[in-house]
């Protein structure tokens, strides 16, 4: 049965990407860069698919123990291969400068943020670790910055995410089902959880939520004509997410969906609609994070309680006030750029937790823990910045500035359970960054400039 289930997926991929190669006749091979990096991303590490018999389940603690970091930082195969994708796009990008502009001013916080991130790995306690990730973060930018020099950026990553969701989802599906060896693990509790090519239930439920918005939008785009490829994908989809059972993800999904179809359905002009959720959206997180900061609590607590779900978010709370301790000792200018979670402060919060956090569970917390409250700030006027850009984008490129923007409120909800916030090689993070960006075509290799596509003001 599994054989015949392989051969059916290696078909239905084959075809999938035929049809897709036939209907972008003139896409950029180019393209195949980010595609490669953006599946990279949510996928498990290139060590684990070579030698898928020596892979060893394990805890950040026993990595400590056993003095392994070459297991949880070092991967050779990865780094060799995201070497070559980084070289090979800056080289790319070296043969657009003629025909595309990107302005530091008008991507402060962005440029700000790197350099910031950069200068910190100076007081990190594993600056090595620190600056290979910060490289890596480097490489997420260049990724975004071959999509968004395309001719056509939104078709660019149309075709990017079409092609990561029928390799990553198909894959997931018949790993998950036929091969739980490799698609899915078990807690140190027992319990067995669906993570398909992703190293996790929580990262299949994001590639899930991701994909199937995107997916949603591009059937939309598309109505009333449908795409079969797409539907299947969907449908994928949505089954692998409820596998998963993944609760942040489903939330975000179900956000999305629902601001994809006000959108739609608005009479209006749907930046007024997009300002409200904004609003409500903060006002969520400063009551949330007072909650949790001076009372010890969640505003889960009256969510879930009358559902007999965790209130704890599955030991979430319990874990950000421990972090938020641990944090002040060095607040204003934290651990260093991705210097807390490789550090020797995280066996004190593991001892206090009761388990073996590899995240904070929050991005926001992430932030202030690795960068202080400096670090925070320049994150929270960069969210800003990407927010007035979005609605900026909605003069020149509408249907594009529905789908970033419904990528910006999910990536801002999901950071709420999840991790994903300046994290190197996060498929939230480039998505962030490409939502972000203001850039500018010139008409030809010597003449004036466009108006920048992507909302300058």
């Amino acid at each position: 049965m599994a054989q015949l289930a392989t051969l059916l997926c290696a078909g239905f991929i084959l075809l999938a990407f035929r049809k897709d190669l036939r209907e972008r006749p003139n896409a950029s091979k180019a393209l195949w860069l980010p595609f490669v990096w953006f599946a990279l991303s949510v996928a498990k590490p290139i060590t684990y698919w070579l030698y898928p018999g020596q892979f060893v389940a394990f805890s950040q603690r026993l990595a400590f123990q056993q003095q392994r970091f070459e297991i949880v930082q070092n991967n050779p195969h990865e780094r060799i291969l995201l070497t070559a994708l980084l070289c090979l796009g800056l080289l790319v990008l070296v043969k657009r400068k003629s025909a595309f502009v990107l302005r530091v001013r008008d991507n402060a916080w962005l440029f700000v943020f790197f350099l910031y991130s950069f200068i910190s790995i100076g007081w990190a306690d594993y600056q090595g670790v620190a600056l290979k990730r910060w490289i890596r973060g480097i490489g997420d930018l260049v990724m975004v910055l071959v999509i968004v020099s395309e001719v056509d950026p939104e078709e660019a990553l149309d075709t990017v995410l079409r092609r990561c969701a029928i390799l990553l989802i198909p894959l997931s599906i018949l790993l998950a089902k036929f091969y739980p060896r490799m698609g899915r693990i078990y807690t140190v509790f027992g319990r067995q959880m669906w993570v398909g090519v992703t190293g996790h239930k929580n990262q299949l439920g994001l590639l899930c939520a991701f994909l199937g918005i995107f997916l949603i939008w591009r059937m939309l785009k598309k109505w009333p004509v449908l795409d079969y490829v797409d539907a299947a994908l969907l449908g994928i989809t949505m089954y692998l997410l409820v596998k998963a059972d993944s609760q942040a993800s489903m939330v975000v999904l179900i956000l999305g969906a629902g601001i994809l179809l006000l959108q739609r359905l608005a009479k209006t002009d749907p930046r007024k609609i997009t300002r409200i959720l904004i609003f409500v959206l903060i006002a969520v997180f400063v009551l949330q994070a007072v909650l949790i900061a001076f009372v010890g609590r969640s505003l889960s607590d009256m969510f879930f309680t009358a559902a007999d779900r965790d209130t704890s978010l599955t030991g979430r709370v319990p874990l950000w006030r421990e972090l938020l301790i641990t944090g002040s000792r060095r607040p204003f200018f934290g651990a260093g750029y991705a210097g807390f979670w490789s550090g020797d402060a995280v066996r004190d919060v593991w001892q206090r937790v009761g388990w073996t956090p590899t995240t904070g569970h929050n991005g926001y917390i992430d932030t202030f823990l690795d960068l202080g409250i400096a670090g925070l700030l320049i994150m929270l006027f960069f969210l800003i910045r990407t927010y007035r850009t979005i609605l900026a984008s909605y003069d020149t490129e509408a249907g594009f500035a529905r789908l970033k923007l419904c990528f910006f409120v999910m990536i801002l909800f999901h950071n709420f359970a999840e991790s994903s916030l300046g994290k190197a090689n996060s498929l939230l993070w480039l998505l962030a960054m490409l939502s972000s960006l203001v850039y500018a075509r010139r008409a030809a290799a010597s003449g004036p400039e466009q108006s920048p596509s992507s909302g300058a003001e």
